[in-house]
């Protein structure tokens, strides 16, 4: 009995060392991979992004946007007393009395200026002709003026500086197919009607670029002698259109 004991403890120191020995030759295999460099970590990158979008924004602006030649009359044996913008005073003073008579100039004309990110075509309209703005007269004549003109806003150029108080001049011409130096009548109807005086259906170059965003609309009104009486008044509205 006492040697079948002895032997199953052999037996089973026997097994502990063998047990011991694939360990150590486990850990030995595991430690030679680690010399090969080799893993099971995996690595992985990803880029990160930041983003934003710019919306368009069409915005025209309009200074000096009132224009009031004040209160006067036609003297007697004139046809009519002229005025405009554009002068340094109304072109036939011997016939415009009160506010009318003046050499020192009437108020510039509208001062518009591209404020948006994109370039614009401008079209302009009035809510009244010549004839529905000023009148006919009493004996019927036709002889009122209402005309405009269009021009860039230069320094030294058909500006002449004049805008400078508002913002600098533009070093640029922009508009110039629309720039011919020419009164117009003005246009009637709805603002999408109107006369294209920066650009066409098709082209928009008012830029938004500060050295060539400004255009200026001058007028010029010529009241005859026999226009009634009253307060005149006319809205003019200009559309920027975006390409």
């Amino acid at each position: 009995m006492e040697d079948t004991n002895r032997a199953l403890a052999l037996l089973l120191v026997a097994a502990i060392i063998v047990s011991l020995g694939g360990t150590v030759v486990s850990l030995n295999k595991l430690g030679q991979l680690g010399e090969m460099s080799l893993t099971g970590f995996a690595t992985s990158t990803e880029a990160g992004r930041v983003n934003l979008s710019v919306s368009e924004n069409t915005v025209l602006d309009i200074t000096w946007s009132t224009i009031d030649f004040g209160s006067g009359y036609v003297a007697t044996g004139c046809d009519n007393c002229s005025m405009d913008t554009l002068s340094t005073g109304n072109t036939n003073a011997a016939c415009c009395h009160n506010d009318w008579n003046t050499t020192s100039g009437y108020q510039d004309g509208f001062w518009m200026e591209n404020k948006g990110n994109t370039v614009v075509n401008v079209q302009l309209v009035s809510n009244a002709s010549a004839v529905d703005f000023i009148g006919n007269g009493v004996g019927g004549e036709t002889n009122a003026v209402f005309k405009w003109r269009i021009s860039d806003d230069l320094a030294g150029g058909t500006c002449g500086g004049a805008c400078t108080g508002v913002n600098n001049d533009d070093n640029a011409a922009s508009c110039t197919e629309n720039n011919t130096g020419a009164w117009f009548d003005v246009d009637t109807g709805v603002a999408a009607d109107g006369r294209y005086i920066c650009g066409d259906a098709s082209t928009y170059p008012l830029s938004y670029n500060t050295s060539k965003n400004e255009l200026v609309v001058d007028f010029w009104v010529s009241i005859p002698a026999t226009a009634t009486s009253g307060h005149k008044i006319v809205s003019i509205t200009a559309l920027g259109t975006s390409a």
